[in-house]
């Protein structure tokens, strides 16, 4: 490793930040501004507060307050609780107990001889020099003390005198400074001769120590020498009664202190420690720190520290970054918040990587296990010895697959259900459901959407297709010509609200993909079988993490129930969940925990071993890697171990094939062979049989038939191998086994059989056909899918035609067509293949298809693309074969069949009529019409309609008269189901009913029919008039009854004259019907009608009109006819003339206005009454002209009025009548008159002074 550079990265902040930009210019205004004191720093944990910190303080800046020496740091770090303590939100730290660490790390920062009188003391060395020294001072005190009480010479006395009290002296100095400094003397006690003189700061007292010792706490922070005291950690014990005490302390201490040395306090925290607003009344300033690191660059940040590093494996010196998956990177940096936290698993990661580079590690999985290590140290200790969330996911393994086989044997249930569902179901689609659910509208008897009726539709789901494309608006025809517009998305509602309408939708939506379900239950039932091999991120989910639990886990832990809530509530425990699902912590996580001794075996040799014991790495470990000592491994290895899929190795399995006599062979190659199988690994098996010369290739299949029969099926089987690869197998095979040995293979054979008759090559190849080869092809009844006939050697094609060893499918018969009969048009051998097969007497190709006639059809069926078009004597063949051909290939063959003239009277069954008929493959004739409707039980069935309608542009209907089958009485019962079928064509129906020549003579019930049908009856004489057809049409068809009356008017007017079946409006209608026929014909009308007729509004000949005015008139009218008076011709103008003169006491009583025209020819007509006269005079004087008033004064006889106007005179009377009331009003409005009141019986007029103004 000398010569290997790792670059690890410490874990301490960066003191040397380059861009401090912002953070620079705030610190320098919290430390130079004299009132701010109580700095905060804030910052979640991991986001560079310290370094922020640090580099400032590095910073060489005239702009700086302070320097590097006068700061003061006191870092406290919560490690007394556990995880668990503080998962459960428990702080058992005491006030006093921090107040103690603080004061701990602070008088050990503080020089003591700037705090001489603090009573908390320090253990500190003492030299041996001062212990001599003062041992020798006091053995020099006592000896000079004994010298003075017994030394008798004056002079000498006298000295020692001197020292001695020289000495006592001394001694008085040290003890009163003591005292003073130290305080060794607090109080006297009369009960006890101790001094208290010790103060332990861990004292057991509940006291706080900052308001026990407040005076000695701001003597130690006021001698501190500090001008800056950083305070870092403390949010961790989330105890905020601490920042007040220290809060108080600082006012306290710089109170004592002068403006200019004011101790500033700096606080280190998260965001989050105060929960409201209250840190901006505690701090008097607060610096937010902008992470570094979070999840959005932790990405960058790894990356970087990753491409650092070189991979000391590799001799190409690569980075470490370029060995991982940078997608998992980019996943695992999501969840990585913290750069220290990023640094050491990048400083770790290089220790394991570098210590475990014996064997291939996959670096993406030693990664994720040291995260792991680093967020959940405690659980990583516990995996260790088989304890732990983690090992508990792992070992319970077995358990997540049971749940997993079970949830996919429910789906499997579901999806079979489907498709069991879906299969019952003989609808095809939602618009069939819609319309068997759809029951009509109530009080509507017809429908029409886009001007369309449900019988114009081909069949009643198009027609429910087409209301769901009009958004549900359609029309809705009701009695008497009533049309609505209908919306019927409320009732489309209600059918889809019912449970059988959505389960039978269900079955036909998962019946259009029936394929789809069954894949998708048989992937189901591949990954069931599949579920024990998988690891356990394929089978756990997050939803099995959240949830694990342990119960009596191990004996080596508590018999007690654990959720794992430590590590459930962790943050980083989506982590954790990312890192098992995504498959990058899993069960070979002991390969990087622990070391690999190279001994007895070598480096590939033992990661080989290791990889057939863990099944570890395997995707990565080759087939043909060198094993060096196989005896020892082979040695090494149990019968079990050869159950693995990692034990296959090219050397060993060929150590093993060449060596009969090692032990346990035959144990281990049938445990080989059977994991081979059972593992699906195919392509292991083929490269080794592509190695092998022939005779060993003849060995290993001589072994795979005695071990694992079925592995010969599934080589056959597999997609990934070429059919070149295959062929070579197969032929081998079939060139060395027996007819036993092929027995064997049992139901194997048909996949043999399969694959040779579908292979491409064997026919073509160079190869010679052994005997035993050809007898084997004839065992197993070999049918080539395809054998081109003209390519193949005289020898081998007439084996395969003569021994029909080729399949039944359109290139095989199109080959024998073509070569030996001589068919050349490809059109006519797919789609007329039968007729052209049925036509070749005696051939071998005739003889081979009748004997497999049913097989034949199936494969026609396909290959004709979908349309066949076989002349009518071969569809008759097919059809009248009752004992080789299934009905369902029949039907299928019909239902593409087109052939437009069939004859069902050719047919030996009738059990194809219905697919004949629903594939048009009929002659349109009056045969198979009856025919058909015989066969459905004398009724016209929806599908025989569709059959008619669509048809009816040439078509013809003849009845078979020298026919036995339709005498007189089915004649008649089809003319009855005819004439109700309101479905059919009306030109069809017209045509049929023609022929038939029958009709209702007296009475009928044909309530459901339509009102065109009903006409259609009528017009063509099939309705014939009476009594009971009257009345049965005003019953059930009133749209009708005119048209019945227009085709017997003459009946039916003389029916009219009785008094039971006269109908007023009826006969009102067929006036309007007969609006444009001639004058005599209404006027018949009009005379059966007894009521008067309304005229208003309707369009009617002069002369008709003029009769109903004469004969019909209806009183009224009168407003109508004298307002539109001007519009009528002349002829008629005279006659209103009349009928107003003759109804003039109408237009009197009802006040009816006149126009001036009729006015004047009322007034000049003597035969009305003079009152009368004078009367509508004066109701319509207004209509008189001025000039006119004198004439008509005179000729009315009102000449009074002529004299009031004209000579001036005074109170003229005049009786009170409506007349003279009328015309004195008018007088008064045009200023003729000057006035006039009422006295008495009379009006009393006044003339005007002018004379002759009329």
């Amino acid at each position: 490793m000398a010569n290997k550079a790792v670059t690890f990265k410490a874990l301490t902040p960066e003191k040397h930040i380059d861009n401090l930009d912002y953070y620079e210019e705030a610190l320098d205004f919290a430390l130079a501004d004299e009132e701010t004191i109580n700095i905060a720093i804030t910052g979640i944990y991991g986001s560079g507060k310290t370094s922020v910190l640090e580099s400032y303080k590095n910073k060489e800046t005239s702009s700086k307050t302070f320097e590097k020496s006068d700061y003061l740091h006191i870092s406290l770090a919560d490690f007394e609780q556990s995880n668990a303590d503080k998962d459960n939100g428990k702080h058992d730290i005491s006030d006093k107990v921090l107040e103690g660490k603080i004061l701990n790390q602070l008088l050990h920062q503080v020089n003591t001889k700037k705090i001489p009188q603090s009573i908390f003391r320090l253990k500190r060395n003492i030299s041996k020099w001062r212990v001599l020294l003062s041992t020798a001072f006091i053995i020099l005190f006592i000896i000079n003390l004994f010298l003075v009480w017994r030394f008798p010479g004056e002079n000498l006395k006298t000295v020692f005198l001197i020292i001695f009290f020289a000495q006592l002296s001394c001694i008085i100095y040290f003890l009163v400074r003591l005292q003073l400094n130290k305080r060794i003397f607090k109080r006297l006690s009369i009960r006890s001769k101790n001094i208290e003189s010790d103060i332990e700061i861990f004292e057991d007292s509940d006291s706080s120590y900052f308001d026990k010792y407040l005076d000695d706490v701001i003597y130690l922070f006021y001698n501190s020498g500090a001008k800056v005291i950083v305070f870092e950690d403390l949010d961790r014990f989330d105890n905020n009664l601490i920042f007040a005490k220290l809060k108080e302390i600082n006012t306290l201490v710089n109170n004592r202190k002068n403006k200019n040395e004011k101790i500033k306090f700096i606080y280190m925290i998260k965001d989050d420690m105060f929960l409201s607003k209250d840190r901006t009344k505690f701090f008097d300033f607060i610096l937010p720190i902008i992470p570094f690191i979070n999840p959005s660059n932790s990405y960058d940040e790894l990356r970087s520290l990753l491409e650092q590093q070189s991979d000391l494996n590799d001799s190409e010196k690569v980075t470490l970054f370029e060995l991982f998956d940078s997608k998992f990177l980019l996943k695992l940096s999501i969840y990585i918040d913290d750069m220290r936290l990023l640094k050491n698993i990048v400083n770790e990661f290089l220790i394991y990587h570098g210590r475990l580079n014996q064997i291939t590690l996959n670096v993406n999985k030693l990664l994720a296990f040291i995260v792991y290590k680093n967020i959940f140290p405690n659980d990583f200790a516990k995996i260790q010895i088989n304890r732990g969330f983690v090992y508990h996911l792992f070992n319970n393994k077995e358990a997540y697959i049971e749940h997993e086989k079970n949830r996919l044997t429910e789906e499997i249930k579901e999806l079979n259900l489907r498709i069991e569902a879906s299969t019952k179901e003989h609808l095809k689609s939602k618009h069939e459901i819609y319309a068997l659910f759809f029951d009509g509208i109530k009080n509507y008897f017809n429908i029409e959407v886009n001007g369309k009726q449900e019988n114009q539709f081909t069949n009643r789901s198009e027609f429910i297709k087409e209301i769901i494309n009009a958004d549900y608006k359609v029309q809705g025809k009701g009695y008497y010509n009533r049309i609505d517009n209908i919306d019927l998305s409320e009732n489309f509602k209600r059918i889809e609200s019912q449970s059988e309408f959505n389960q039978r939708l269900k079955a036909i939506e998962d019946k259009n993909n029936i394929e789809e379900l069954r894949e998708v239950t048989q992937r189901k039932i591949d990954e069931k079988k599949k579920l024990f091999d998988m690891k356990l991120h394929m089978i756990i989910s997050r939803k099995d993490i959240e949830t694990a639990e342990k119960q009596h886990f191990a004996k080596t832990e508590l018999n007690e129930t654990s959720t794992f809530q430590e590590i459930k509530r962790s943050p980083y425990f989506d982590l954790l969940v990312f890192l098992i699902t995504g498959g990058y912590i899993d069960e070979d996580y002991h390969s990087y925990i622990t070391y690999f001794h190279e001994k007895s075996l070598t480096v590939s040799d033992k990661e080989f071993l290791r990889t057939v014991y863990d099944s570890h790495n395997s995707e990565g470990f080759r087939y043909e890697t060198k094993l060096n000592r196989i005896i020892e491994i082979y040695n090494r290895l149990d019968t079990s171990d050869f159950m693995k899929k990692e034990v296959l190795n090219f050397d060993l399995f060929n150590y093993i094939l060449t060596n009969k006599s090692l032990a346990h062979r035959s144990e281990n190659m049938r445990n080989l062979f059977t994991q081979i199988y059972q593992t699906n690994n195919i392509g292991f098996f083929m490269e080794l049989y592509n190695q092998l010369e022939k005779k060993a290739r003849f060995e290993i299949l001589n072994q795979l038939n005695g071990y694992a029969p079925s592995l010969f099926e599934k080589i056959i089987r597999d997609e990934n191998i070429v059919e070149k690869d295959k062929c070579e197998v197969v032929a081998d095979a079939l060139s060395i086994y027996t007819q036993n040995q092929l027995a064997v293979l049992e139901n194997k054979q048909e996949t043999l059989k399969i694959f040779v008759q579908d292979s491409n090559i064997l026919l073509y190849q160079q190869i010679k056909y052994t005997q035993r080869f050809m007898d084997n092809i004839n065992y197993l009844r070999i049918k080539f899918t395809k054998v081109e006939f003209e390519r193949l050697d005289s020898k081998l094609r007439n084996y395969v035609y003569e021994k029909d060893l080729y399949a039944i499918n359109l290139e095989n018969i199109s080959s024998v067509l073509k070569y030996f009969y001589g068919h050349k048009n490809s059109q006519d051998i797919t789609h007329q293949n039968y007729t052209l097969v049925s036509k070749e007497n005696n051939s071998f190709l005739k003889e081979y298809i009748e004997k497999n006639i049913n097989s034949y059809i199936e494969k026609y069926l396909m290959f004709s693309e979908g349309i066949i078009l076989d002349e009518p004597n071969a569809v008759y063949t097919i059809i009248n074969n009752n004992d080789d051909i299934d009905d369902n290939n029949k039907i299928k063959y019909i239902n593409i069949l087109d052939q437009k003239k069939i004859l069902l009277n050719k047919l030996e069954t009738t059990n194809y009529y219905t697919q004949l008929i629903e594939g048009r493959n009929l002659a349109v004739n009056a045969e198979n019409i009856l025919l058909y409707f015989q066969f459905s039980e004398d009724k016209w069935t929806s599908e025989l309609v569709d059959f008619v309608n669509l048809n009816q542009k040439d078509f013809e209907f003849v009845w078979p008269d020298n026919s036995d089958r339709f005498d007189e009485d089915f004649k008649k019962t089809f003319f009855k189901a005819t004439v109700g079928e309101d479905n059919l064509d009306n030109v069809v129906y017209q045509i049929i009913l023609s022929e038939l020549k029958l009709t209702y003579p007296n009475g009928f019930t044909l309530n459901n029919l339509s009102d065109k049908k009903m006409n259609i009856l009528i017009e063509i004489n099939i309705i014939k008039f009476s009594k009971e057809n009257l009345t049965a049409l005003r019953k059930d068809h009133p749209f009708s009854v005119i048209n019945f009356a227009s085709k017997y008017l003459s009946d039916y007017l003389q029916l009219m004259e009785e008094t039971d079946y006269y109908r007023y409006e009826e006969l009102l209608e067929a006036l309007d019907f007969y609006k444009d026929s001639t004058t005599d014909i209404q006027k018949s009308i009009i005379d059966v009608i007894f009521e008067p007729i309304s005229i208003v509004k309707k369009s009617l000949n002069p002369y008709v009109l003029n009769y109903i005015l004469e004969n019909k008139i209806d009183i009224t009218d009168l407003p109508y006819i004298i307002q539109y008076y001007n519009s009528y011709k002349k002829i008629t103008k005279k006659v209103i003339i009349q009928v107003v003169a003759n109804n003039v006491d109408n237009v009197i009583t009802n006040k009816i206005d006149l126009t001036k025209t009729i006015l004047n020819k009322l007034l000049v007509n003597r035969e009305i009454d003079i009152e009368d006269r004078q009367l509508l005079f004066s109701r319509n004087i207004q209509e008189i002209e001025r000039k006119e008033l004198k004439d008509n004064f005179e000729f009315l006889e009102l000449e009074s009025f002529i004299e009031v106007v004209n000579e001036h005179r005074r109170n003229v009377p005049f009786i009170i009548n409506e007349t003279n009331q009328n015309i004195l009003r008018y007088l008064k409005v045009r200023n003729l008159i000057s006035s006039y009141k009422k006295e008495g019986n009379y009006y009393n007029v006044n003339s005007k002074q002018e004379r002759n103004l009329i």
